[in-house]
């Protein structure tokens, strides 16, 4: 049985039984499970085991193809950087294979050490993806400037693991309704809203933070958020 790493492999004997292993080679973590009989005998013999050691070593024992394992983040770009809790921050990351083995991991978006999104490639020698990561912010403490970085998980016999990651600046992160950006849901903000008011975003007296549903229209349903959300500070 041969298993790449991240994967898994489904094995069926002639009389019905199953073999199935499951590797995470960057952690060294293997799960195996078997029955030689029939999943349904609810028992596992000396047969069962048997199969499954054998099957295990034929795996492990493979050599890793060999060549340089280098892989990197990039490129690292995030946008808006500005933002009232709930909406949604777009990460645009560059993956790349420096080396010159084919490999396959992980590429992962932190804001400070918490994750927002994963994505699992697998890239040849010299080739580079960029991928698209939406980050959701609704349940996100408000109030807070957020460091954003992306990482490239380190693969075996990594030789560079320093370019694994990327930080682009910070994400502030602000209480709905703080329009004018001081912390606090007062009396000024209400003012720039109301100055804003029935405007759409491509009419000059709209204002982004004055819209909080995003819909591009400054109306009732926004006002309703300033009302709710009156009072709240840092």
């Amino acid at each position: 049985m041969y298993v790449t790493d991240g994967a898994q492999d489904l094995v069926r004997d002639p009389v019905g039984g199953i073999m199935l292993a499951v590797s995470d080679l960057s952690s060294g973590k293997v799960l195996g499970f078997a029955d030689e009989d029939s999943l349904r005998d609810y028992s596992i013999g000396r047969e069962d085991n048997l199969r499954l050691a054998d099957n295990m070593l034929d795996w492990l024992s493979i050599t890793i193809p060999s060549g340089t394992r280098d892989v990197a983040v990039t490129g690292l770009s995030v946008s808006p950087t500005d933002i009232y809790q709930g909406w949604i921050v777009n990460a645009s990351v560059t993956a790349a294979n420096l080396g010159d083995a084919p490999c396959h991991f992980s590429v992962s978006l932190y804001y400070d050490d918490n994750l927002a999104a994963t994505e699992y490639v697998y890239l040849q020698p010299n080739e580079t993806l960029n991928l698209n990561f939406l980050w959701v912010t609704i349940f996100v403490p408000a109030s807070h400037n957020y460091t954003i970085k992306a990482e490239a998980s380190i693969v075996p016999g990594e030789t560079n693991p320093a370019n694994n990651e990327l930080v682009d600046g910070t994400v502030n992160v602000r209480i709905i309704g703080d329009a004018n950006g001081d912390g606090r849901v007062d009396i000024f903000d209400c003012i720039l809203a109301s100055n804003a008011f029935g405007a759409s975003s491509s009419e000059p007296e709209y204002q982004v933070f004055c819209d909080v549903n995003q819909d591009g229209l400054i109306d009732i349903f926004d006002m309703i958020q300033f009302a709710i959300h009156f009072g709240e500070e840092y």
